[in-house]
């Protein structure tokens, strides 16, 4: 009997956070909610919201980390028969399929459109002066912690390598794998993602 494990294991975690700043910073030179810059699953305390000015640039906080990119385990196992000229193999095995990956961001985007001519007879708006006059366009907040359900493949085999003669030696087998699909649930929390 041969058995056998293995494990494969991923982590790609990404975070733009600025250094020195508290809540209480935050919250007082910025004035953003906290139901809007905190309570992250990815964060602990404030994430600066991403200005999203448009034709500028973006910026602000982020937390998008990806614990389990590949978090797999591998077991397999294979028990040899010998009887007479046929040498006998039966086995199957089982790899698993984890993916897990917390993201946090808040951001906010500025158009033109809130700084247009009213009346719509000439197109005079400016996201930057959309943005300094504290006029959004839209705003959205991330916070998910993606994962998947059990899953993997599931394979089980059946092989026969017969001497039938001193020149003739017949190798045949069946084998059957099984992959259920590992769905990707979302865990939200808070307020819907995005508003206009």
């Amino acid at each position: 009997m041969q058995l056998q494990y293995a494990r494969t294991t991923v982590s790609d975690d990404q975070a733009t956070r600025f250094k020195n700043l508290d809540s209480a910073t935050v919250d007082a030179a910025v004035g953003f909610s906290p139901d809007f810059a905190s309570g992250f699953l990815a964060a602990t305390g404030w994430l600066i919201p991403s200005p999203g000015i448009g034709g500028f640039g973006n910026g602000g906080e982020g937390v998008n980390n990806t614990e389990k990119a590949t978090d797999n385990h591998q077991i397999s196992g294979t028990l040899t028969k010998l009887k007479g000229s046929h040498d006998l193999k039966f086995g199957g095995g089982y790899i698993s399929s984890v993916f897990a990956s917390p993201i946090s961001s808040p951001g906010l985007g500025f158009s033109a459109a809130q700084t247009n001519d009213a009346q719509g007879t000439a197109k005079t708006g400016y996201s930057l002066a959309s943005f300094l006059l504290n006029v959004p366009d839209n705003a959205n907040r991330r916070n998910v912690n993606e994962q998947t359900r059990p899953g993997g493949v599931f394979s089980a085999f059946v092989q026969d390598s017969w001497k039938a003669t001193s020149h003739l030696t017949l190798n045949y087998g069946l084998r059957y794998d099984v992959t259920p699909d590992p769905t990707i649930r979302n865990q939200c929390h808070g307020w819907p993602t995005r508003w206009n």
